[in-house]
């Protein structure tokens, strides 16, 4: 009887370990994501104007790791690489008004880069219909990359140019998501979000020695989310 007794205990014990894990596993969530970003503000002005920034619509990757606390709340810390394209043909249009001459110019130029890091607070809704509803504030480090950019004249030869360089600065993000779970573990993931960091470059060329670049785009990404 004791044996039996003690097998029963043991059996509620291991069960409800098994159960406690299990749930605790369900507060964590990893979120691999690709997707398109649209530059915004003066980030994407395609006019010789300052802080210009003749960027272009361009693709995005992401990761997200989160972890739930409660119903309502959690953490988020995600890593994103995003490659924005330059405005060659806007740029090269700019010179072209400016110097009143209809040809002769060309433009090369290479892509805005950005990485970053960055850590948040998740305010969240409770799961309805296997669908959960996320706002996500961040705040972190980029990794930015000013393109290489040369202008040449068919008669003056080298009119401008911008030497690549890269700068490190704080960059912050406010994020809505809607995850929406196929099975106990796996679901699909859609979401917005926005971002902006103040690097800022090197140019000897200039009186400064350097400029800043206010740098802002938009992502729409679809991605998979696994619970564990």
């Amino acid at each position: 009887m004791k044996k039996i007794i003690i097998n029963i205990i043991i059996f509620i014990f291991l069960t409800t370990l098994s159960m406690y894990a299990q749930e605790e596993r369900k507060k964590f969530r990893f979120n691999p994501s690709i997707g398109m970003s649209i530059p915004y503000s003066d980030f994407a002005k395609d006019n010789m104007e300052y802080d210009a920034g003749f960027s272009s619509v361009g693709l995005n990757i992401n990761s997200d790791i989160m972890w739930y606390w409660g119903k309502y709340f959690g953490l988020s810390l995600d890593l994103g690489y995003t490659n924005l394209f330059f405005k060659k043909k806007a740029y090269k249009s700019e010179y072209e008004r400016i110097l009143e001459q209809s040809d002769g110019i060309e433009v090369l130029a290479g892509n805005y880069q950005v990485a970053h890091s960055s850590l948040g607070l998740i305010i969240k809704t409770p799961e309805f219909y296997n669908t959960e509803v996320l706002t996500i504030g961040r705040l972190g480090f980029s990794y930015c990359i000013h393109p290489e950019i040369l202008v040449t004249d068919e008669y003056w030869g080298v009119i401008n140019s911008i030497k690549q360089d890269d700068a490190i600065s704080i960059i912050s993000s406010l994020n809505f998501r809607i995850n929406h779970y196929i099975s106990e573990k796996y679901g699909i993931s859609i979401y917005f979000n926005t971002y902006s960091t103040n690097p800022r470059f090197s140019d000897k060329t200039s009186i400064e020695n350097g400029f800043n670049l206010y740098i802002a785009y938009y992502s729409i990404n679809a991605g998979f989310i696994i619970r564990f």
